[in-house]
């Protein structure tokens, strides 16, 4: 391999990406499964010692935040399957069959292209977790508010997940001769 080359030291960290998810699954579960007994803790917590003690939205979002991440594939669905209207994530190499012509300039570099694109779903992915985790931060009583991060981590998250597609949608609107009038 050579040092000085971009193109190779990509493909090199797409090559990984699978290892990456599985670790991040395992992660993800993890600190799901931490979630689920914190708020089971607080839960039992307010019931020894009153409403006062701990809000019942701490404990809901807990609870709710912890079994997405417990079950992380298919809170990825659910998403995918709202802005999408179908739960299947697009494979990387397809986004040369959605782009409509906007990558032909880069047609030679398709191996490149493919493996920038897995990149971009995973930092989807993780996205999409970190977008969960600060919804859950949201009902801190007195912290920092994080809904709107947390919503928009979701739904970026979830469009950078299934990139070829939503590079479709971007080329329906930008793209002329798409079949739609576009911006120009």
């Amino acid at each position: 391999m050579n040092l000085g080359d971009p193109i190779a030291a990509i493909s090199n960290v797409a090559d990984q990406v699978a290892s990456l998810e599985q670790l991040l699954g395992a992660i993800l579960f993890l600190v799901g499964a931490v979630l689920v007994i914190q708020s089971i803790r607080l839960a039992a917590r307010r019931s020894e010692l009153g409403a006062q003690a701990v809000t019942a939205g701490r404990i809901v979002s807990g609870l709710v935040a912890g079994s997405a991440l417990l079950a992380f594939p298919y809170a990825i669905a659910t998403f995918q399957g709202t802005l999408f209207g179908s739960t299947m994530i697009s494979d990387p190499s397809s986004v040369f069959a959605y782009d409509q012509g906007l990558l032909d300039p880069v047609e030679g570099s398709r191996d490149a292209v493919t493996a920038i694109v897995t990149i971009i779903q995973l930092i989807g992915f993780i996205a999409v977790a970190r977008g969960i985790l600060f919804l859950n931060q949201a009902t801190v009583p007195g912290g920092p508010s994080s809904f709107g991060p947390g919503a928009t981590f979701i739904v970026a998250g979830t469009l950078a997940v299934n990139f070829p597609q939503f590079l479709g949608l971007m080329a329906d609107l930008f793209v002329e001769g798409s079949g739609h009038e576009g911006l120009k």
